[in-house]
């Protein structure tokens, strides 16, 4: 019959052996210097836009004012972004520095290329809990009360970021990227595939606004095919649209609407351009 009284200190022994075993396991895979070869492996893999889900921690920042600009100085350490890309690295650059520094305000051009303007300036207002300029407001009431009367439930989820806000944003992304493996330079590449470098997002403007649940299925529902037949009406547009990537150099985002007004919203729709397009276009007569 086993003897717990005599074979107490044995087990024992076992116990601490075991435990010691367990220690010396870990110790060697943290200070193990191979251990980084899978993960610095995925420096040589090919950048796929579909690989990756756009982060969608966007609420705006609670302590915004009310009149904003683009030249605020961006706080914090932000090395990885502070300087604003001015190579010409889209497919199909267009130049819209002119269009934007004459333009009304309204109908900015802001993309990967072209930064906003740092003299813009806007009035923004808080908005069923999120931030917008205000003078979509009375555009964005109208439509959201007419879906609702057709029992259509369409409601802004992100409207205005300020650069700061976009810049923890994208700081914030190209952390994520190092974690998965990415060198730096890499990793703020990876990032901009997912989420604008400051200055280059619509949203700095407050005309921007994504709808409901910020999904990438938005297009399958019903506030959806509403908008699109429907968002011209109110001077909104589907502002990267499937079959436009090549051109606005942004994936799919159906649930990222853009402000310009009723007449010009409307002559968009009917032309079938984009709105990098129709500017040029219009720069071009």
């Amino acid at each position: 019959m086993f003897n717990y009284k005599e074979n107490k200190k044995y087990i024992l022994s076992y116990l601490i052996l075991a435990f010691f075993i367990v220690v010396g396991i870990i110790a060697f895979y943290i200070f193990n210097p191979q251990k980084n070869l899978l993960t610095n492996n995925l420096d040589n893999m090919n950048i796929n836009n579909e690989n990756y889900i756009k982060n969608k921690d966007e609420k705006n920042n609670p302590n915004n004012t009310e009149t904003i600009s683009a030249s605020k100085n961006i706080s914090g350490d932000n090395s990885v972004v502070q300087k604003i890309p001015s190579e010409k690295t889209s497919k199909n650059y267009i130049d819209f520095s002119g269009w934007n520094s004459s333009c009304n305000p309204a109908l900015v051009v802001i993309n990967k290329d072209n930064p906003i303007p740092t003299n813009y300036n806007s009035k923004i207002i808080d908005y069923k809990d999120v931030k917008i300029n205000s003078i979509i407001k009375n555009d964005l009431d109208n439509m959201i009360n007419d879906a609702a009367k057709l029992g259509l439930k369409i409601y802004p989820s992100s409207g205005y970021r300020s650069v700061e806000r976009q810049t923890m944003l994208f700081n914030k992304q190209v952390s994520k990227c190092k974690k998965q493996g990415y060198k730096s330079e890499t990793a703020e590449s990876v990032a901009a595939t997912v989420v604008a470098r400051p200055r280059t997002s619509e949203h700095h403007t407050g005309l921007a606004i994504d709808f409901n649940e910020i999904r990438d299925d938005f297009y399958k529902t019903k506030e959806y095919n509403w908008l699109i037949k429907n968002a011209a009406e109110y001077g909104f547009i589907l502002r990267y649209p499937k079959d436009k990537i090549d051109t606005t150099n942004v994936i799919y985002e159906p649930w990222h609407f853009r402000y310009i007004g009723k007449e010009l919203a409307k002559e968009i729709i009917r032309t079938g351009l984009c709105y990098e397009e129709y500017i040029e276009s219009i720069m071009k007569k």
